[in-house]
């Protein structure tokens, strides 16, 4: 992927846990600058996957230690079927034994599921310590890393065990889009088709119209205005609802409920998030029509 240098800030404005997300091209080696400006401690502890970590944990751990910070690496294994209770007790004991306190930070390197144990485990650990989203997935770019969702799943259902608690930053780089599937970066289109049609604005719509060969090409620049303007859609939907309870952070839902309702009648092992995503905003749009015409057909 070309290098795109310019980068973009956009900001999450909330009362009290204002952040934000830093958006470009080749940015993950700021990352030992960044959380060194946003929180006072030293001992970094990286969530991730196997297979992420293989990729890119090297240069976030070289990033780390330029800043001077430690840095711990913890593995959780792929798949939704493991954001549980045994992943989540995983991480508290490999804190435990790297010595993490209060003031020690964690750093979520993955895409969703990473992202939202990730955030609950620094929810509770020791009552709430700081951490950062570094998303890797198209999906995890534009909807899972902000607005401060996070949680687990139970036998009974999705996300069922959680808290809202912010991230003190988000990075995301465009260039580490290159190391996804087509298959998994079509899921993470069907979050930004969302955030098109929930929008106030046309813009995102005419882009995704306009510009399908520059996407499909991964075109970095392109990228940058997808993701900015999903960012800034979710950023303004948090800022008016960061708890979800004026009802207006629900649009974000768009698609979620059928979506996870196919998720969770194929356990989690036929569809990825974003393409039961997709399926849900379809019939969403099916049920809402026929809403409009008394459930009468045309």
């Amino acid at each position: 992927m070309k290098n795109c240098t310019k980068k973009e800030i956009i900001n999450v404005e909330l009362k009290e846990n204002s952040y934000e997300i830093n958006l470009g091209s080749q940015n993950i080696n700021e990352l030992g600058e960044i959380i060194s400006h946003v929180t006072e401690g030293r001992n970094v502890g990286v969530i991730t996957n196997p297979a992420i970590g293989e990729i890119y944990f090297a240069k976030v751990k070289a990033s780390l230690e330029k800043s001077g910070l430690c840095c711990s690496r913890i593995d959780i294994p792929e798949g939704e079927e493991h954001k549980n209770f045994n992943s989540l007790k995983k991480i508290y004991s490999e804190l435990l034994k790297n010595n993490f306190d209060r003031k020690s930070i964690l750093v979520a390197l993955g895409g969703g599921i990473v992202g939202d144990i990730t955030g609950f485990a620094a929810a509770s650990f020791m009552r709430g310590v700081p951490f950062v989203q570094v998303p890797t997935s198209l999906l995890a770019m534009v909807d899972s890393s902000v607005g401060g969702k996070t949680g687990i799943n139970l036998p009974e259902g999705k996300n069922l065990v959680g808290a809202i608690y912010q991230p003190k930053h988000v990075l995301i780089d465009v260039d580490m889009l290159i190391s996804l599937s087509p298959a998994e970066f079509n899921a993470g289109m069907a979050e930004v088709i969302k955030y098109a049609f929930i929008s106030k604005h046309g813009d995102l719509i005419n882009i995704l119209r306009n510009r399908v060969d520059d996407i499909k090409r991964l075109n970095p620049t392109c990228l940058k205005e997808i993701i900015k303007s999903s960012c800034e859609i979710k950023a303004q939907i948090v800022s008016e609802d960061e708890c979800e309870t004026k009802d207006i952070r629900s649009f974000l839902n768009f698609g979620h409920t059928f979506g996870h309702a196919v998720e969770s009648i194929t356990n989690y092992k036929e569809f990825r998030h974003g393409e039961a995503v997709s399926i849900g905003m379809v019939y969403a749009g099916i049920l809402s029509k026929l809403m409009e015409t008394g459930f009468q057909e045309e």
